[in-house]
């Protein structure tokens, strides 16, 4: 699963509106890879969901391709 940090960044833990891989939910905590490359838990009232459209970060052109077909 895909959350969206809406915290204060920081250089070596988080940065706000980056989206992050959740490895693992413990004890309700979401376990993340933060910016210095270590797993850390967080509190889930920093995340929300990524784009409902998981387009994020995808470029124009895969957007195109996957949500309307490709343009001919």
């Amino acid at each position: 699963m895909r959350k969206k940090f809406i915290g204060k960044s920081d250089k070596v833990t988080l940065v706000n509106n980056k989206v992050y891989e959740v490895l693992s939910v413990e004890e309700g905590w979401y376990r993340i890879v933060s910016e210095d490359g270590a797993s850390y838990l967080f509190p889930p009232e920093l995340f929300v969901e990524e784009d409902e459209e998981g387009y994020i970060d995808m470029t124009v052109a895969d957007y195109v391709q996957e949500h309307l077909g490709g343009a001919d």
